[in-house]
């Protein structure tokens, strides 16, 4: 599972599963969060989303060795995805909090 969720009254924690390769996102990560922030934004009780990676990596970004089957990367359908790039988003890196 690259993407596991966990709920607390109405904060959300999303967290990626691939420490692997430093929480780099593929195809199936990709889809993994977006449908993960959509069940977010669908939930009226839920108020705060964190996402954090597993491992001590945030996200390494798109993995660079990830294709799908008409050459696109992950980077390239995420930057594809407007839901993605223009989600609110607080943010723990590390132990380190950001909010957006």
């Amino acid at each position: 599972m690259a993407v596991s969720i966990e709920k607390n009254d109405a904060v959300w924690t999303i967290i990626l599963h691939r420490p692997e390769v430093r929480n780099a996102v593929d195809q199936p990560t990709r889809v993994a969060l977006q449908t993960a922030f959509e069940d977010f934004e669908a939930d009226d009780a839920a108020r705060v989303a964190g996402f954090w990676g597993k491992g001590g990596h945030f996200c390494a970004g798109a993995d660079p060795k990830a294709k799908t089957a008409d050459g696109k990367t992950a980077w390239d359908l995420i930057q594809d995805n407007e839901k993605l790039k223009n989600t609110d988003a607080y943010w723990r890196l590390n132990d380190l909090q950001i909010g957006g």
